[in-house]
């Protein structure tokens, strides 16, 4: 469209336009043509090169409308995404709770040494099951990502695969396991009367190995719900078979160990028909392969995994008596609540929301935010925990079990610095640097076993809880350390270190209050200090981002 103003006195005359007119048959193109030879006096320049006004054409208009569907359809995956993390996250969390509310009901129904002796062999399964697995959970889920577009038969047999694998190795470990089952107790117990345990124990890892090609495919494939309706159903069997197996026929830790097999058989049940079709597909040697390299790639860290939080009831109970292997179980249960409550549905979370966040213009400040409320979160959760955790062991558990009550609090804070490794893992998530995982899990574990072997026969439990702490502590200042290397990010260590300080001086008020002042009525100190701990943690956050918005907006004003 062009902006124009023309002089009716200096327009073409009719006379004009007829005898133009008559030159030609086109009369829009005539017209035209009178436009073009015309000269206007108040600009003194052709009408076509006049300044103009620029409009947007339509074309235009459907470009907006093409960026608004595609912003729509980049919100909708990002909504399915949180979704479908969201139902991963409580279906990871459901084990933990699980054990969190079994964790009074058995220790009320069984021997303090038969718990003990329960609590070592879930250990003994966790480790040879995560052995026999071998990764191809994890490692069938990456290949099958990875072939975008395979054929339908090329999938199938890549779990077929899998589960003929783990099939395999199962068999083998069962086998093994159920004939040493006398000797394996001697070295667990140091007596051959749990036999039967460790026979009941293979019989769970050969169910649970089972399920496993069947979860990494429901998630393969995206089916979020029937995922989390599977580990729903498993946690409800085994909840329902522990009650009636111990609580009513009196089975003691066998129905317990029995219990967790039900769980895993009736989730067999359900995929019956899934596997079965997947068991009859052909073993490719070269899937087999591709299988075992990723999943042995990811033995390393899964293995430290489970020494840093498993490990050191295995070596209590060596050194140690059962019955205080059972008292330190049950004590880092209540201390270890903040993982499956707070630290496993953030974590996955987190590693999805990462590579969102990244795409901001200001990733690094949004990082340093989530880090410092979450970093106070963590240790207000902590804190309070370790304030009530004694009143609660005395109030749902047996009295002795109370003996290992002071570790409750360096089983929190442990958790704390494993949720901010969470955090610290940023960079090497975006630059791709997952490798540096398998160096640093492998090193923090072995300083853990070490810690336990010089700790727990001078301190006993309380050594065991303190290596702990150090192990996740080393682990933190790692990660920390190595992302600042590949991916600087200005985090509140300073502050977050102030808000720890004043939780234990807060932790250490509680103690004295407790032991050398008695004022009526007891409960106000444990309204006074959360309260003014929270308030306190409440400010230093508001101040802290208050003050990074400020200097945000100075650098953008100058520059």
């Amino acid at each position: 469209m062009v902006r124009q103003s023309i002089n009716p006195g200096h327009a073409a005359n009719g006379q004009a336009q007829e005898r133009l007119f008559a030159y030609t048959a086109d009369k829009r193109s005539q017209r035209l043509a009178v436009m073009r030879s015309v000269v206007f006096e108040n600009d003194g320049y052709l009408v076509d090169n006049q300044q103009t006004w620029l409009i947007p054409v339509v074309g235009c208009l459907k470009h907006g409308e093409q960026r608004v569907r595609a912003h729509s359809s980049y919100m909708a995956s990002v909504w399915q995404l949180i979704q479908n993390s969201g139902i991963y996250a409580l279906s990871s969390c459901v084990s933990p709770l699980l054990a969190l509310v079994l964790t009074p009901f058995l220790a009320h129904r069984l021997e303090r040494a038969d718990y003990g002796a329960l609590m070592v062999m879930n250990t003994t399964i966790v480790f040879l099951a995560g052995l026999t697995q071998c990764g191809l959970g994890i490692a069938s889920f990456r290949v099958y990502s990875h072939k975008d577009h395979a054929v339908l038969q090329e999938r199938q047999e890549l779990f077929g695969t899998a589960l003929q694998l783990l099939l395999g190795f199962s068999v083998i470990t069962v086998l093994i396991m159920l004939y040493v089952a006398p000797w394996l107790s001697i070295v667990l117990f140091h007596t051959a009367a749990y036999a039967m345990l460790v026979r009941i124990a293979a019989i769970d890892i050969l169910a649970q190995n089972m399920t496993v090609p069947v979860f990494s495919w429901l998630r393969a494939e995206g089916r979020a719900a029937v995922f989390g309706l599977l580990a729903f159903f498993n946690v409800l069997l085994n909840l329902g078979a522990t009650f009636l197996l111990v609580g009513v026929w009196q089975m003691g830790s066998r129905g317990a160990l029995l219990a967790i097999g039900c769980g895993y058989s009736g989730v067999l049940l359900c995929t019956a028909p899934v596997m079965s079709r997947y068991l009859r597909r052909r073993f490719r040697v070269a899937l087999a392969g591709e299988l075992l390299v990723a999943g042995l790639s990811m033995m390393p860290a899964l293995l430290s995994v489970w020494i840093l939080q498993l490990s050191d009831r295995y070596l209590l109970g060596l050194s140690l008596s059962l019955g205080q292997t059972a008292s330190y179980a049950v004590a880092y249960t209540l201390g270890n609540v903040l993982g499956p409550l707070i630290i496993t549905p953030f974590s996955l979370a987190w590693h999805t929301a990462v590579y969102i966040i990244a795409k901001q213009d200001h990733a690094r400040d949004v990082f340093r935010l989530i880090f410092l409320w979450y970093g106070l979160f963590l240790i207000f959760a902590a804190s309070i925990l370790s304030l009530v955790a004694h009143d609660v062991l005395l109030w749902i558990f047996p009295t002795e079990y109370t003996s290992a009550a002071a570790i409750i609090p360096l089983i929190a804070f442990s958790n704390v610095c494993y949720g901010l490794f969470e955090v610290f893992t940023v960079g090497t998530l975006l630059q791709q640097k997952l490798s540096l995982n398998l160096v640093v899990l492998p090193l923090t574990a072995f300083l853990n076993i070490l810690l336990n072997v010089l700790f727990i026969p001078i301190w006993g439990v309380m050594g065991a809880a303190l290596a702990t702490l150090i192990a996740y502590g080393v682990l933190a200042g790692c990660a920390y350390y190595i992302n600042q290397c590949i991916y600087p990010i200005p985090f509140n260590v300073g502050l977050v270190s102030i808000a720890l300080l004043v939780g234990v001086c807060c932790y250490g008020v509680d103690l004295w209050w407790g032991s050398y002042v008695h004022i009526e009525p007891a409960w106000l100190l444990s309204l006074i200090l959360p309260g003014f701990y929270a308030c306190f943690l409440a400010l230093l956050g508001w101040w802290a981002t208050k003050k990074r918005m400020l200097w945000r907006r100075r650098n953008y004003s100058q520059a």
